[in-house]
């Protein structure tokens, strides 16, 4: 899988130009992993459990996750968190999409098939090499969209 600071970084780029808000759509591209990670966190010798969290990366489950996870907010707030997490996680599942596997890897249309889909464009390592690049271009769209904050502002005191 693409390195986790790989998929914050990507996603917050993203959501610059979706103006959502961009603490629910980082979950949301951290949710596939915390949903499907945390069998294996907590037993990681089992197996079956271990194949489970395979299948918790697939779009129809994770929807499914983040469909469950918006419950715990208000109804009024339910579609734009819906949304937010959704874009987020779907956003994390593009990603792992492009990394080759030696295994098969993620099935995207369980339950309906066990077939793997991928295009594999780089090993999951790979990614890593391209975090100074996403941290950079990050640290200038939050400059540029932070421009007004970063003003110095006259106080009581001057």
């Amino acid at each position: 899988m693409p390195d986790l600071s790989v998929h914050l970084l990507t996603t917050y780029i993203a959501n610059h130009k979706l103006k959502l808000e961009p603490y629910l759509v980082l979950v949301g591209a951290m949710f596939p992993d915390i949903l499907g990670r945390v069998f294996i966190v907590l037993w990681p010798q089992n197996y079956v459990l271990n194949w489970v969290s395979v299948l918790l990366h697939s779009p129809i489950l994770v929807l499914l996750g983040v469909y469950l996870a918006v419950m715990l907010f208000r109804e009024s707030e339910r579609k734009v968190c819906f949304l937010a997490l959704s874009i987020g996680a779907l956003g994390h599942l593009l990603l792992d999409m492009l990394q080759r596997h030696y295994r098969p890897s993620y099935y995207w249309f369980f339950p309906f098939t066990f077939r793997t889909f991928e295009i594999p464009l780089f090993w999951s390592d790979e990614f890593v090499l391209t975090i100074p690049f996403w941290f950079l271009l990050t640290v200038l769209i939050w400059r540029r969209t932070h421009r007004q904050s970063l003003v110095r502002r006259p106080t009581n005191f001057d």
